[in-house]
C-alpha cells in the first residue's frame, strides 16, 4: 500500500493506493495526485536558500524573504513592499555506488521575485538573486547549487513585477 493524496471537491485528502506511482507530484491516470516529501531534504534546503539570500543580500534594501506556506494573505496582496517567496518543489532521490549504499539526492527550491514599483527596481531584485547564487554555488552541506530555469510572469494590466527562478541543490547521502 502506497499513501497517496486523491483530489476531491477541490481538497486533496489522503488515501491509501495499490497504483504504482508515476511521476513525482504528477497526476496519474486516476486523478491521484502521487507524490513522495522524502525526508526533510526539502525543507532543510529551503531554509538554506533563505538564510542564503539573507546573508548574502547587498545591493539593494532587503526584500521580505518568506516561505510559502507562512505567507498568508487574503484579497489583494500588499503593493507597498518587494517579497521573494520560497517554495519546495520535489527531491529526487538517485542511487549509485557498486552496491546502491550511496545516494544522490536532487532537490529543486522555486524562488519567486514580486515587485510593484518599475521594471528597473526589479530587475535589480533579479540580478541580485542571481548575483548571490552564483557567488556560492559550493554550499555547506550540499555537493553544489545549480539555476535551472528563471522566466518572468509580468502581469501586463498592472504594476506586478513577477520572476520565477528554479534552483537545484545536490546532496550527497543526507
Amino acid at each position: 500500500m502506497l499513501e497517496a493524496w486523491k483530489r476531491e471537491k477541490n481538497t486533496l485528502t489522503i488515501v491509501k493506493t495499490q497504483e504504482r506511482i508515476t511521476d513525482n507530484n504528477k497526476l496519474n491516470k486516476s486523478g491521484t495526485l502521487m507524490s513522495y516529501m522524502g525526508n526533510s531534504n526539502l525543507y532543510s534546503t529551503v531554509s538554506d536558500t533563505k538564510s542564503l539570500l539573507i546573508d548574502n543580500w547587498t545591493n539593494t534594501t532587503l526584500p521580505d524573504v518568506t516561505f510559502v506556506w507562512e505567507e498568508r494573505t487574503t484579497g489583494f496582496m500588499d503593493d507597498r513592499r518587494d517579497f521573494i517567496l520560497l517554495t519546495p518543489t520535489n527531491e529526487e532521490p538517485q542511487y549509485f555506488g557498486l552496491h546502491g549504499d550511496d545516494f544522490l539526492h536532487h532537490i529543486s527550491v522555486k524562488i519567486e521575485v514580486h515587485s510593484f514599483q518599475n521594471l528597473e527596481h526589479h530587475e535589480k531584485l533579479v540580478n541580485e538573486i542571481f548575483r548571490i547564487i552564483k557567488a556560492n554555488i559550493r554550499r555547506t552541506n550540499f555537493v553544489d547549487l545549480l539555476i535551472t530555469s528563471s522566466y518572468h510572469d509580468n502581469d501586463m494590466f498592472r504594476n506586478i513585477f513577477r520572476h520565477t527562478i528554479l534552483v537545484k541543490y545536490r546532496k550527497l547521502n543526507p
